[in-house]
């Protein structure tokens, strides 16, 4: 059986922001209500449900840009397996 949910203070909400890199930029009214966070790393600001958050998403633009492949990274696997990339410019994988 699961228990209730743990219910959390303005301020230990912001504690758990301040932990993921962010700035509670909102009043918090629990975990149901949407709040605007701002992420210290890239500046982006964002609207969330603080039960997403606590749940461990964050910042959306930090994600795209940690999957984003660029062509250093294309170029950098190319050379380790022995290979020379012909191409000047990458675009992205979903251009075809």
């Amino acid at each position: 059986m699961m228990g209730r949910p743990q219910k959390y203070t303005q301020e230990e909400f912001e504690k758990i922001i301040i932990r993921k890199g962010g700035i509670l930029l909102s009043q918090w009214f629990g975990t149901k209500s949407k709040i605007k966070i701002k992420c210290i790393k890239c500046n982006y600001e964002w609207w969330a449900l603080g039960s997403s958050i606590i749940a461990g998403s964050w910042c959306r633009n930090c994600h795209l840009n940690e999957i984003r492949i660029g062509i250093d990274k294309i170029r950098a696997e190319i050379i380790k397996r022995n290979g020379v990339l012909l191409s000047k410019k990458y675009t992205n994988s979903m251009i075809h």
